[in-house]
């Protein structure tokens, strides 16, 4: 199995792409922690997984969630050397332009597109450079500068420059940081999507299991 004993932490692993990611892992073997706000949805994704997944609920733009995260798997597995950002909103608004957004759906989007990422990054990443070794995905999107979604634009275009500079920061560690376009694919956010999201799951393992030399700083597509 490619994931055998690996330790992965999975965002937004209620539904759609982080479920599907989760069972995905489950299947090569990774030890899994399944994070997401609603705790009814992540038993559900255990019960697909069926490998005895840590559960945590957790609102991750709270940085005393994410720190609670953090102790709570490293006391479960001593530690993480996967985190998959996959925690996400998207809140469209038509006919409404960038300059015209409200300022709760810019902070509620930013706060959990681009801000639990980041705090998750602080929670993890140390422990990864002690034992010199991670793989770091975050779920991105096509819908980056697109006129219309001004604020998931905006937070999606911010989650890759987060990528990048934290891609070439850690890279000396033996921790690869890219990024997961996933395409249109059905969801809870995109229920009319042409695509079920099942394809997200071999793409996935392999950047939870690229070798030192693969790319990093990159946006790969399902």
């Amino acid at each position: 199995m490619k994931l055998q004993n690996r330790v992965a932490v999975i965002t937004g692993a209620g539904s759609g792409i982080g479920r599907v990611i989760a069972v995905a892992f489950a299947q090569e073997g990774a030890q899994l922690a399944l994070v997401g706000r609603r705790e009814h949805k992540l038993r559900e994704t255990a019960e697909l997984c069926g490998n005895d997944p840590l559960l945590v609920s957790a609102d991750l733009r709270q940085e005393a969630d994410v720190e609670r995260l953090r102790d709570t798997v490293l006391g479960r597995f001593g530690r993480c050397e996967i985190l998959v950002n996959n925690a996400g909103v998207f809140k469209p608004e038509p006919g409404v332009l960038l300059y015209e957004s409200p300022v709760t759906a810019w902070d509620d989007v930013l706060d959990t597109n681009v801000r639990a990422a980041f705090l998750c990054l602080r929670a993890f990443v140390p422990g990864m450079i002690q034992q010199n070794y991670g793989r770091i995905l975050s779920t991105t999107s096509g819908l980056k500068h697109a006129a219309g979604h001004g604020v998931y634009s905006v937070s999606k275009s911010a989650l890759d420059a987060l990528t990048k500079t934290a891609a070439q920061e850690l890279r000396r560690y033996n921790i690869l940081v890219n990024t997961l376009n996933p395409g249109w694919v059905r969801t809870e956010m995109a229920t009319n999507a042409p695509e079920p999201p099942d394809k997200v799951g071999p793409i996935a393992v392999r950047l939870a299991t690229l070798p030192p030399d693969e790319p990093s700083g990159v946006e790969f597509h399902a």
